[in-house]
């Protein structure tokens, strides 16, 4: 079945944000303002690399530790060094000594209304095809290594099954399988290739009795630069 896209306009990424799929108004403060794309020598944090931050959270730096966070609204990338970083709605401050350095990056994110649990994405690529909208969300990315991201359950036990199907088969096709610790995975370079415009589905066995999924493809002719945010593939 021929694959068609077309990236979401912002007129229906308000729609999404408003309605969800299927579901309520997600507060803002229930969505995450940033990605950690790195963090360094802040054990006290508790926090790791691709954590999503929320509103109020606090990043504790000192004395010598260092955070990138890739915003999803404004698709700025920020590096804090030592001190407290203090998260608010419309990105985050330094403060007991610390100090940053902001930059702009290109990407498609605008308005993500993720959820704790991923819910939502505000600025997608959408495959048109029979399913209902809420059933078929699709990621387009330009690149072959996609960062899948899951929700962080601390109860959980064992490692996470992840696995990667070709969705257009009847039944699904098995593509890939492995295991992750925590609540990431790449896509590794050495895994099957991944066919361009073809979709895959991804699912995430991150705890007994809950799983988390999403529809993505691979289009290189996509004009977006390198990075986590930008290779982010958010299951729900």
């Amino acid at each position: 079945m021929k694959s068609v896209y077309r990236i979401l306009a912002a007129a229906f990424t308000s729609v999404l944000i408003v309605s969800g799929a299927g579901g309520p108004l997600l507060a803002k403060d229930t969505r995450p303002v940033a990605l950690i794309e790195q963090i360094e020598n802040a054990p006290d944090s508790e926090l790791r690399n691709f954590d999503y931050v929320y509103n109020k959270t606090q990043i504790d730096l000192r004395p010598g530790g260092q955070v990138v966070l890739a915003y999803f609204d404004t698709c700025e990338v920020e590096t804090f060094t030592g001190g407290v970083v203090k998260v608010k709605k419309d990105g985050a401050k330094p403060s007991k000594g610390g100090t940053s350095a902001k930059q702009s990056r290109p990407c498609r994110t605008e308005k993500v209304a993720l959820s704790k649990a991923a819910k939502e994405a505000g600025a997608s690529v959408k495959r048109v095809s029979p399913f209902r909208a809420e059933d078929w969300r699709e990621w387009a990315l330009n690149t072959y290594q996609p960062l899948f991201k899951w929700p962080n359950d601390k109860k959980r036990k064992g490692p996470v099954e992840v696995t990667v199907y070709y969705a257009d088969a009847r039944p699904m096709q098995l593509i890939w399988q492995a295991s992750a610790t925590g609540a990431y995975l790449i896509y590794p370079e050495d895994a099957p290739a991944l066919t361009i415009g073809m979709p895959y589905r991804v699912v995430a066995d991150y705890a007994k009795g809950k799983s988390a999924e999403a529809i993505f493809s691979i289009d290189p002719a996509l004009e977006l630069p390198s990075g986590p945010l930008n290779r982010l593939v958010p299951l729900e």
